[in-house]
């Protein structure tokens, strides 16, 4: 029982049946044995209930059976917010400088996943979503298979951008500057960033990544989500963030234009990483939070992470992510923390 897919779907059977106590004792089970990610299955578990309706909440009183081992503060605030309706006890969490940061960020990603979240049907009939991917060179095998998928099942136009589309694309929509400071840029994730929310501002329309193959439920989700904000969740690990791998919205949101400014900020003060804390979902969730308040953000909606890989996506596993064409391959082997710039 080792394979972490295989305690996913352990814990979807016994969590349908209301056997809480059995899950409890099986996760101990697995944890003694060293068994991985044993103790994500309680976030699986939660985040199967929350994919179940986008309005009110489910019974979550037995949850209470489940609370992990080191991640007790974590996932106790998310059923207290959960239970009274709101993120009070998440944002407290957040608040709490005595408590990990990696955590705190956790945290801040569960408020907006509370506050935002919804399921793909309620995002239709809004009209076509045009799609773009990028990959900065020539694509390898899966890569342009995946290309070829997604061309598949897009319901208005499809178009994969390379390092030079890019930038003509970039100049033309923006002027020569912003071209400048995409090609400062030091790795194809950077760029691949900045280009996405860019071309949301300018367009609209639906990013998805180039490493990624659509599902049986993509092309239905394509063909209503043209004119809706909308981000995944990574809402079946404890690292609950929101993800920039799957995005929309219509030409000059003011959520993505306000985000837009935000990376040329975060990138026009940096000269190396780290990627996934400057453009990457962790500064997307960072942004998102300090803006909860805001009516800027308030038309985002934020898939369940369970609900996009069952209907609309799936990740490849590409040989490029063991090498340096990864951000976090090339960021180990050039010595950046992933933990820079949480303190925020």
């Amino acid at each position: 029982m080792s394979n972490p897919n295989t305690h996913v779907r352990t814990a979807r059977f016994l969590a349908r049946f209301g056997a809480w106590r059995s899950l409890r004792r099986l996760i101990t089970r697995l944890h003694a044995r060293n068994a991985g990610r044993a103790w994500d299955i309680p976030f699986a578990v939660l985040d199967e209930l929350f994919a179940r309706t986008a309005g009110g909440l489910p019974d979550l009183a037995y949850m209470t059976l489940l609370l992990p081992p080191g991640q007790s503060a974590l996932f106790g605030a998310i059923l207290h917010s959960a239970r009274i309706g709101g993120t009070l006890p998440l944002d407290d969490l957040v608040a709490d400088r005595t408590i990990h940061p990696l955590t705190r960020l956790e945290a801040k990603g569960w408020a907006l996943f509370l506050r935002h979240r919804t399921l793909p049907a309620d995002l239709g009939g809004q009209g076509p979503a045009n799609l773009i991917q990028f990959w900065d060179k020539s694509p390898p095998t899966e890569i342009e298979t995946g290309r070829i998928a997604w061309a598949g099942v897009a319901v208005g136009s499809h178009r994969m951008f390379d390092d030079v589309t890019a930038t003509d694309q970039l100049t033309t929509l923006y002027g020569a500057q912003m071209a400048q400071v995409y090609r400062r840029l030091w790795h194809p994730a950077l760029k691949s960033d900045l280009f996405r929310v860019a071309w949301l501002v300018a367009k609209g329309g639906t990013y998805v990544d180039a490493d990624t193959l659509p599902k049986k439920g993509a092309a239905a989700f394509l063909a209503g989500a043209g004119e809706a904000c909308f981000a995944v969740s990574s809402s079946s690990l404890p690292k609950c963030v929101t993800l920039n791998h799957f995005i929309g919205g219509p030409a000059r949101s003011p959520l993505w234009t306000a985000y837009l400014e935000h990376m040329l900020r975060q990138i026009g003060t940096r000269q190396d990483g780290p990627i996934y804390m400057l453009t990457g979902p962790g500064a997307l969730t960072q942004f998102l939070y300090r803006r909860r308040d805001d009516s800027v953000i308030a038309p985002l909606r934020l898939i369940p992470s369970c609900v996009a890989r069952r209907q609309i996506l799936k990740q490849i596993d590409a040989p490029y992510k063991q090498t340096a064409r990864s951000w976090s391959v090339y960021e180990h082997q050039i010595g950046v923390r992933d933990t820079d710039l949480l303190s925020d």
